[in-house]
């Protein structure tokens, strides 16, 4: 079992590979139209080797393929024993799982459990891991910090519990009921 707070060491040819395939992203994005929205002064190359970093940085870890698709939208990043896994990177250590609301989105799908892992390419962490049902809650909403902004659900990193246990639980909800 992996447990929170383990530190993943991406090999150099994993570094490379993920050079190569946020620049394939963010210009996928960019030919689709699709905003940039600049957080913390971050280049589109950037952004997008912090967050397909932290993705690969997770496969690694859990000892799976990392999402190489480009051109088409899944809602989330891996599959881990048979449960949809999406990995949400942030910067710093400590913070709560945030999950951006797609306001009049009524076809928006979820993963069946989130993952944090905290860094900036190519180092990072393993934060812990929360279900669907525990932060899309609307207790957990936050409103955009200004006007325009999107709103989002947010939950303090105290409730992250380790991958294995959610995954046991989430598996055993599902053969209760077969």
């Amino acid at each position: 079992m992996i447990f929170k707070g383990t530190h993943c060491h991406l090999s150099e040819d994993d570094i490379e590979m993920i050079k190569v395939q946020a620049a394939l992203r963010w210009q996928d994005n960019e030919r689709k139209g699709h905003k940039y929205t600049a957080y913390k002064k971050k280049t589109k190359q950037e952004a997008e080797e912090d967050t397909f970093g932290a993705e690969v940085a997770f496969c690694r870890l859990f000892d799976v393929e990392p999402d190489m698709t480009i051109g088409s939208y899944l809602p989330y990043d891996a599959i881990y024993r048979g449960v949809t896994i999406d990995v949400k990177q942030m910067d710093y250590f400590s913070g709560g799982m945030h999950k951006k609301i797609k306001e009049n989105d009524q076809n928006e799908k979820y993963p069946q459990a989130y993952v944090q892992i905290a860094g900036r390419f190519p180092f990072f962490v393993y934060n812990g891991c929360v279900r669907m049902e525990a932060l899309i809650l609307e207790a957990n909403r936050v409103p955009g910090a200004q006007e325009g902004w999107a709103s989002y659900y947010s939950l303090p990193q105290r409730y992250f519990l380790d991958l294995d246990v959610v995954v046991d639980e989430i598996l055993g909800e599902i053969n209760e009921k077969f």
